[in-house]
Formats: C-alpha cells, structure tokens, sequence
C-alpha cells in the first residue's frame, strides 16, 4: 500500500507540474491575443477613420464635378433651356457639330486635294465619353476597347457619305 501511496503521489506531482506549465502557457498566449486585439483595435479605428475622410472627400469631389452618365438615355437629354429635339443623325446635328469645332479650332481650310486623299473606306467614329460627357470624332474605330467603361461608341462602318 505504501508503494502504490508513493506512485500515486508522483502522479499527482507530475500532473500538478504539467498543469502550471500548461497554464503558464496558456496565460502568455492570452498576453498575445490581448496584445493583437488591442493592435487590431488600433488598426481598425484608423481604417474607420481613413474611409469617412475618404467618403467626406468623395462628397465634395461629387458636389464640384458634374455626375457621370448614368445610361445612354441620359446622352440624350438636353440642356436646361433648350428646346428643340437632339438627334445625332440629323444634317442641324452635323451643322452644330461642325459650328463647334470651327468655333473652338479656329478656320479650317479644306481643298478639294484634301477630299481626294481620304481613303474610300475611312470614316470618322463618333463615341461619348460618359465620365467627362464629351463628344469624341476620331479616326481610330477602337477607342471603345482602350476604355470600354467609359465610352459609348455610335460608330456605324457602312457609311454612305460622299469621299
């Protein structure tokens, strides 16, 4: 019986032993969770932070620019005060197109040369920018997939216009 008291004391030594380490353990793992809990805290309140800083300026940005096109309809819509119908197939739309560009550019001196050295099959591509609510004449038929978000093609390659 003494020898089975003395094993079962050694036992009860040995677990009591183990029992510390493995609380001694487990505290400095708490220590370390408590520590990056407190540093996620930290992180956090600054993203928290940096997103209403950047929703503030996204605000401001919004009230200072003019909103994008939300849908091709919206191409459509005509400024405040005017009153005719806008079609962009119409000879007054071409009119007003080339009014614009004359207006902006100055003079444009056209020959009858210059006539003759545009190739049968070429063609001005019209597209809208929706971002900056631009129109865009351009001889490059791919702009829409260098920046498809943003660009509204109307480009149509049977073109009847006289060269």
């Amino acid at each position: 019986m003494l020898v089975l008291n003395i094993v079962l004391f050694g036992l009860l030594v040995f677990c009591l032993a183990f029992s510390i380490y493995w609380g001694l353990l487990n505290r400095q793992k708490y220590r370390a969770y408590i520590k990056m809990a407190n540093e996620l805290d930290r992180v956090m309140g600054d993203a928290v932070a940096l997103v209403q800083d950047n929703q503030m300026l996204n605000d401001s940005f919004k009230k200072n620019h003019a909103p994008a096109i939300a849908t091709v309809e919206d191409l459509y819509k005509p400024p405040e005060g005017y009153n005719g119908d806008v079609d962009l197939e119409s000879s007054e739309m071409l009119s007003t197109i080339l009014t614009v560009i004359i207006h902006k550019y100055g003079a444009a001196k056209l020959s009858l040369e210059d006539f003759y050295r545009v190739p049968e099959n070429e063609y001005i591509s019209v597209y809208v920018d929706s971002k900056s609510k631009k129109l865009i004449l351009s001889a490059d038929h791919n702009l829409t997939d260098k920046d498809p978000l943003n660009m509204i093609s109307f480009t149509n390659s049977d073109d009847s216009t006289f060269h």
